[in-house]
């Protein structure tokens, strides 16, 4: 008998926190926060919102992000930047191209800085300042295949089918390396950033409308009244009514899918 991955249309977001998913549903959106990240052999901070595109039943086998979820369409998520990760490991060829060449294009723009300003050399800096940047926008997207959790315990990240929303919009710094990857120093905003607020933007970055959402998933049953409420404050209730009868948006709790289905 053959078999097939289960496919899903949704991207989910875990949240640890029940007064955080309150918070989401009542902005109609995400707010971004830096997430330790490693990158080949560097830590860095990513300034983003993580997804992952695995069915909630199969969810129960991965690392636990939090017992509350959001699940909205893939398709909101095209539309709004979102990028499924890169999949690699330490020292792959992969991960090693992408370190290359935002080192050499560094060192390039560095040096070409340096030179007499003319519009030759202006327009040379500016064609490797843009392979600098398109380098550094591809390494926001890799990730290793095994990670650690905050216990320390190793698991295969590329199970979770994460997708990625990488904030790089206004005076925000995306990716903070913990050294510099062109000398090798210590990066202070790195050891500074380890106090920033979470979330960091005060305002909220990556928004949804009620057709985007398809799921909100709970740890009990007993906070279900609660989520469809504050959905009605957040919509508009004929519509939110609708879309649970339709079947277009459920709510859904942990206790009765794990204990019940």
């Amino acid at each position: 008998m053959s078999s097939e991955l289960k496919q899903t249309n949704i991207l989910f977001h875990s949240i640890s926190k029940y007064e955080n998913l309150l918070k989401i549903i009542d902005d109609k959106g995400f707010k971004a926060s830096y997430a330790d990240e490693k990158i080949e052999e560097h830590n860095v901070k990513l300034l983003m919102i993580s997804f992952s595109n695995v069915a909630l039943f199969e969810s129960r086998t991965q690392i636990n992000y939090g017992d509350f979820s959001l699940g909205l369409t893939r398709e909101w998520g095209q539309e709004n930047g979102l990028e499924p990760v890169i999949y690699t490991y330490e020292n792959s060829l992969t991960g090693k191209s992408f370190m290359e060449t935002m080192n050499i294009a560094g060192r390039k723009v560095v040096r070409m800085e340096l030179l007499e300003e003319n519009e030759i050399n202006k327009s040379i800096t500016s064609d490797f300042r843009s392979i600098l940047d398109n380098s550094v926008n591809m390494l926001m997207y890799l990730k290793p295949i095994k990670v650690k959790d905050k216990k320390g315990n190793e698991f295969i990240a590329y199970n979770d089918r994460e997708w990625r929303f990488v904030h790089k919009y206004g005076d925000v710094n995306p990716m903070i390396f913990e050294t510099n990857f062109l000398n090798g120093k210590p990066n202070p905003i790195y050891e500074e950033a380890k106090s920033y607020d979470k979330p960091f933007t005060s305002d909220v970055v990556l928004s949804f409308k009620l057709s985007d959402l398809k799921y909100v998933v709970v740890q009990q049953k007993d906070q279900k009244k609660e989520i469809f409420d504050k959905l009605c404050d957040s919509f508009e209730k004929e519509k939110v009514l609708e879309n649970i009868v339709n079947g277009d948006l459920e709510i859904l709790s942990r206790d009765t899918i794990w204990n019940n289905l």
